[in-house]
């Protein structure tokens, strides 16, 4: 979920045409429903992948301990997971293909060589930003040396990343926040508040189980333009 904020330009290197901005779902018909339901008010849905899991039609993926074992492999993998994902969307070009870490931040940049992989994707046209999902800030860190877009976690009660955050956001890499409700453990409307009105932070991903409930989420960001 992303609060359009009046008068303020993107950066050069942040993903460009969201409005309200993305929220994750799980499920395919979840997603053509809000699609139908939302596309006026300039909501864009972003299915994201985690471990590895595909749901719906994906157009992300992960990387785990493979990553650090079998280095060239691990990059194979990347690239036919990316064709799969294009294929899925019925897309030439991915808009963005985020590395999703198992928590070994600094050896899946620094050692499997999917860093590289994903700069070749780019150069070669067949995504327009790469990303980090990360846990640790360390790993935050090392990766505004090449991400175009970071995800970490970020709420009221873990704010250990919210200076790279303002750092991302000061050399205008995009920022998305996943877990801003502590795993469900924060009261949704106070924690998406909390998170949406950052002014460093770009994106919000919101699980929801129906489209109802992400209709609910989707009010409290809108509310803030109010």
């Amino acid at each position: 979920l992303r609060r359009r904020r009046r008068g303020s330009g993107d950066h050069a290197r942040r993903p460009r045409g969201r409005a309200v901005g993305g929220v994750a779902v799980r499920h395919a018909g979840v997603q053509a429903q809000v699609d139908s339901e939302h596309a006026a008010r300039g909501l864009r849905v972003v299915v994201v992948v985690f471990h590895g899991h595909l749901h719906g039609h994906a157009a992300g993926l992960a990387l785990q301990h493979s990553a650090r074992a079998r280095p060239r492999r691990s990059t194979r993998q990347l690239r036919a997971s990316g064709d799969r994902s294009a294929r899925r969307l019925g897309r030439d070009v991915l808009d963005v293909v985020f590395v999703h870490s198992d928590g070994n931040d600094l050896v899946i940049q620094e050692s499997s060589g999917v860093v590289e992989t994903l700069l070749s994707l780019k150069a070669e046209g067949r995504v327009r930003a790469i990303g980090f999902s990360g846990k640790t800030v360390a790993g935050a860190r090392r990766s505004l040396e090449w991400a175009d877009v970071i995800m970490f976690e970020f709420h009221a009660e873990d704010q250990s990343h919210e200076p790279v955050i303002r750092e991302a956001h000061r050399l205008g890499i995009g920022v998305v926040v996943k877990k801003g409700l502590a795993s469900g453990h924060l009261p949704a409307a106070e924690a998406i508040r909390f998170v949406v009105g950052h002014p460093a932070v770009d994106t919000l991903i919101v699980g929801s189980l129906n489209a109802d409930h992400l209709a609910e989420n989707v009010a409290v960001v809108t509310s803030l333009d109010g």
